[in-house]
């Protein structure tokens, strides 16, 4: 009976150091951070917390920055989600029928994953700063002055520009998991279509997409959540700035911001909550989604 008692006991001692770290660094900051949205504090020791009920909430959800920063997110997390999906579908299809250079779309797409994203981004600012930049000096060499841009200073080119580094970054990754799936297709049912008549793009359509629809949705699920929660590209890009500008902002960049630039450590948390409330919406939505298939 107590060898018994023994073994049971055991493996959750061996659990109790993860555990802790888990409750410190995960579920700690979440419960603290939820009790202090409800409070005007900034952070510093000392410094009463005040009770303000909803009013972050409120204040939030009525901040012009929030309303640019939610706007910004959205843009993000659309063309992430259309334009990495959908290229990881076609050039995981590639790679998985072997077209033509197919190896050096593997190697091509994988490089910059494998390179660390202040690299990445600090290449990039390089590449598109204005003035002087390398795609400015491009330009002016090929004679289309006209075309020059502050690619990181207007309103309306900023975020794209910033999409585009994160999707030369991030498409890989979609790629391998999209390119995985379509190879467990059993060859079969190609031969089978084949026979039938079907030509490449009515087997593709018929076969591969239906048969890898869940690595699909889990691809969708991943860019979408790295989307709504983007810190690490509008950041660096933006330079660590102390004032960080409207056309960077994104929901996680402006709780940084409130909470440590401004020092409204409940207006950043209460943000933050907004932002969680709505990855859990669409978290549903994709578990519903995937449940009913």
């Amino acid at each position: 009976m107590r060898s018994m008692n023994k073994k049971v006991i055991v493996p959750y001692i061996f659990l109790l150091p993860a555990l802790f770290l888990w409750y410190f660094l995960s579920l700690y900051p979440i419960i603290i951070s939820f009790y202090y949205s409800f409070f005007e504090w900034d952070g510093f020791p000392g410094h009463t917390p005040v009770f303000v009920g909803l009013a972050n909430y409120i204040d939030s959800v009525h901040d012009i920055f929030f309303i640019s920063a939610l706007q910004n997110t959205f843009i993000w997390a659309f063309f992430c989600v259309v334009v990495a999906v959908g290229a990881a579908i076609v050039l995981g299809a590639a790679i998985n029928f072997k077209v033509v250079g197919h190896k050096f779309i593997r190697v091509a797409l994988f490089l910059p994953w494998m390179i660390p994203v202040s690299s990445s981004c600090f290449i990039w600012r390089y590449i598109i700063y204005s003035p002087g930049g390398l795609l400015d000096t491009f330009l002016k060499t090929l004679g289309l002055d006209y075309l020059k841009r502050g690619w990181l200073s207007e309103m309306d080119i900023a975020i794209y520009m910033m999409i585009v580094v994160a999707l030369w970054v991030g498409t890989g990754i979609q790629v391998l998991i999209l390119s995985s799936a379509m190879g467990n297709v059993s060859p079969e049912l190609y031969d089978s279509a084949k026979v039938d008549g079907a030509n490449l793009i009515q087997r593709f359509a018929n076969i591969t997409l239906p048969l890898i629809s869940s690595a699909i949705m889990m691809s969708i699920s991943l860019v979408l959540c790295g989307a709504l929660t983007m810190f690490t590209y509008p950041y660096l890009l933006s330079a660590g700035a102390t004032a960080v500008r409207a056309q960077f902002l994104t929901l996680a960049l402006l709780v940084y911001q409130q909470s440590f630039l401004n020092f409204k450590i409940g207006k950043g948390f209460a943000t933050a909550w907004l932002m969680i409330l709505l990855e859990v919406g669409l978290a549903y939505y994709y578990i519903r989604r995937v449940t009913e298939r």
